[in-house]
């Protein structure tokens, strides 16, 4: 051997590094594979969820819209409301009620009061005779019909 060869100083008998070649995205490791699989059926899982919602609040949708349509017909309220709540309960649960035991249950599956003690006393009147109630009267039986159309608790299914 040659001085030359034995000098580490020297850097002509040396050698590039030998790089590895890039690393592939495809075809992926089994565990890429497994974690695709969980997010596919959780997104899919999801999606049922939504669409289930969205069809089993079909009734509370039309009620809003009638609701939208009633202006000063206030007569057509009660039948509204008793319509929305067979929507969403057992006919046995809720066609005989009527009078207290109505506003007690429109309390009761909602989240206010507003049937027993507030604006919303006036449906047991208006299921009998169409009373011409004051406009304030009138929007604010309105806005707590509503209010219990959109945040009634429905039966467990």
């Amino acid at each position: 051997m040659s001085p030359l060869q034995q000098d580490p100083a020297n850097l002509s008998s040396q050698r590039d590094i030998i790089e590895p070649g890039a690393i592939s995205l495809w075809p992926l490791a089994p565990g890429w594979w497994v974690v695709i699989g969980i997010v596919l059926a959780l997104s899919g899982l999801l999606v049922w969820r939504a669409l289930d919602k969205y069809r089993r609040n079909a009734y509370r949708r039309a009620a809003i819209s009638e609701l939208a349509t009633i202006n000063n017909d206030l007569a057509r309220l009660p039948a509204l409301l008793k319509r929305t709540a067979l929507g969403a309960f057992p006919r046995t649960q809720v066609a005989s009620l009527s009078g207290e035991e109505w506003l007690r249950f429109l309390d009761s599956s909602g989240s206010t009061t507003n049937f027993t003690d507030g604006p919303g006393r006036e449906i047991v009147a208006l299921a009998y005779t169409a009373n011409a109630l004051p406009e304030d009267q009138q929007l604010a039986l309105l806005a707590c019909a509503e209010q219990w159309i959109r945040g009634h608790k429905q039966a467990a299914t």
